[in-house]
């Protein structure tokens, strides 16, 4: 994370055989993990209503402490929602945003227009061809030869569409990265409306239908778009908020700033003074090797705001922003080691065991990039901790990336 002493949460809701998984991942002053990350709760007889998932949110929150958060990601269902207003109105003096799952929204957009007439009668004749190939082998075996003659196995395959298979979206995979890619939100819905309007003219669906398609995206940017979206846009310096309309520019720039007076580590003023030379292209930001750094696709954001503009408060708060998640695919990824551990042959696990063995087996996951960096734990040597390290020792600055960290919660019903 942007600092130690500030988390981000992902939120998600999940159904599995146990009633809660949830993971932590808490880091302090010398990046170091701490030892309590990761505990399971059963939710017993409670339903998830919006209340209920709000409680659970804000204990949480009570632990880790409010002031450290900034950001709570969670699926569009309507009892998040509902959570989300409940904290917004108790923690109206905070600049924590609440915002839903990017990637989500956009398989909602892509549901919205399956359910026109057209689009319908063309999925419906598409899953009556792979139908009649499928159970054919004559015809199985001319469509893989057709496949390789054209060399490009891939774009051409038989797949039924399911409710799952999101990744056929480019900008859904690309904002579900391990990459933190709040600031591309924006960018992913204004490219995609500007390719619908391109496109639909030239296709099958009425004028009506067209209307339609126009409609839900504006409605999905609405639900999707928060100021967070739109202040990670301005503070990214190869976007600077170029795309944006001036009313999201407005709220970009009054989240940036309600941010900066919740810092205490930085002057509101300076934070002010930065950001107006930072979009003027002004003062610091007038030397062409910034602006070449600023662009270089080899930097991220993230590490140039800490390496070039290490002396400018303005970087504390973009590093907060920018280094929210876009989506909760972290959180899904976690569970999907959960399914690896608690199968059918192991369904005996209990809930906190089960926990457990995740939460070893993920968290070795985030040393793995890192393994020659660490000492192997011998019996031999009985101060060494879990990752081969003395209790006072340090780890190495680069063996832990902070800036990727993030802080998950998974609720579930059990069945």
């Amino acid at each position: 994370m942007y600092d130690p002493s500030k988390d981000d949460v992902v939120i998600e809701k999940w159904v599995q055989r146990v009633d809660k998984l949830s993971e932590r991942y808490k880091w302090d002053n010398d990046a170091i993990m701490s030892s309590d990350v990761s505990w399971t709760v059963s939710t017993e007889e409670h339903r998830h209503t919006g209340q209920y998932v709000a409680e659970q949110i804000e204990a949480v929150f009570t632990d880790i402490g409010i002031n450290k958060f900034i950001a709570c990601c969670t699926d569009n269902a309507a009892n998040m929602k509902k959570a989300w207003d409940l904290f917004l109105e108790k923690y109206a003096d905070k600049p924590i945003s609440f915002y839903g799952y990017a990637a989500h929204t956009l398989n909602l957009l892509v549901n919205d227009i399956t359910k026109l007439n057209t689009t319908d009668i063309l999925i419906n004749s598409a899953k009556a061809i792979i139908k009649v190939i499928k159970s054919k082998s004559v015809l199985t075996s001319a469509f893989f030869n057709l496949q390789r003659e054209k060399q490009e196995p891939r774009k051409c395959v038989l797949k039924f569409p399911v409710a799952t298979r999101w990744a056929s979206i480019k900008w859904i995979t690309v904002l579900e990265s391990d990459e933190c890619r709040i600031n591309e939100v924006t960018e992913a819905l204004i490219e995609i409306e500007k390719v619908f309007k391109k496109e639909l003219p030239l296709s099958d669906l009425s004028s009506t239908e067209q209307d339609k398609i126009l409609e839900a995206v504006q409605a999905r940017r609405k639900m999707c778009l928060k100021p967070i979206h739109f202040s990670a846009n301005i503070l990214h310096p190869k976007l600077k908020g170029k795309h944006l309309s001036a009313g999201e520019i407005v709220q970009g720039l009054q989240y940036i700033h309600s941010l900066a007076r919740h810092l205490s580590n930085v002057d509101e003023n300076n934070v002010l003074e930065n950001l107006a030379d930072f979009r003027s292209n002004s003062g610091f930001w007038e030397t062409q090797f910034v602006q070449d750094s600023a662009i270089n696709p080899n930097i991220s954001p993230v590490t140039f705001r800490k390496g070039i503009c290490t002396e400018f408060p303005l970087r504390f708060v973009a590093e907060a922003v920018l280094t929210m998640p876009a989506t909760s695919a972290a959180t899904e990824r976690s569970f999907s080691s959960y399914g690896n551990i608690h199968t059918k042959k192991r369904n005996r696990l209990s809930v906190k065991r089960a926990g457990m063995l995740t939460y070893v087996n993920h968290n070795l996951k985030l040393f793995s990039a890192t393994a020659d960096k660490i000492k192997i734990v011998t019996n031999n040597d009985k101060s060494l901790n879990f990752f081969g390290y003395k209790a006072n020792d340090e780890l190495p600055r680069d063996s832990i990336d902070t800036s990727e960290s993030t802080v998950t919660l998974g609720l579930g019903t059990g069945f």
